[in-house]
């Protein structure tokens, strides 16, 4: 796994470092009528259904768009919270003997509770401002 840490970390932060218009452009083809997450759509529905021809689907779609953008923020954020999680503190539950889950439970979500909450409002805050442009 830790050889694909560099390939995840550039995956995931994809949607940051390409332009705004790319990305834009980017969805519109996946969703435009013969894109290939329309043409799965309207083969799961069975009749054509096109993203763009209702007002609602625009602004599902501009929300997508916005929330997409913006995760590799929250990755970054959660990427540097695991990384400044205290070893001897998860080795002391190791110690007293901790399953996986009451680790992550106990020791690693206390620690990330911040950033899960700065996450949290900057993803809000985005829709909010989403859908006032809207």
């Amino acid at each position: 796994m830790k050889s694909l840490r560099g390939p995840i970390i550039f995956v995931s932060l994809l949607p940051f470092i390409i332009t705004p218009v790319i990305g834009a452009l980017s969805i519109r083809w996946l969703f435009v009528s013969d894109g290939i997450l329309s043409a799965g759509l309207n083969h799961m529905l069975g009749y054509e259904f096109s993203m763009f021809a209702q007002s609602w689907t625009i602004e599902i779609l501009m929300m997508f768009y916005r929330v997409w953008h913006v995760a590799p923020f929250a990755f970054i954020i959660f990427y540097a919270g695991l990384q400044s999680v205290n070893q001897d503190t998860l080795d002391a539950a190791i110690v007293d003997g901790a399953s996986r889950w009451e680790r992550t439970r106990s020791v690693i979500i206390p620690h990330l509770m911040p950033l899960i909450i700065l996450s949290l409002w900057s993803i809000l805050w985005m829709l909010i401002e989403c859908l006032k442009k809207s």
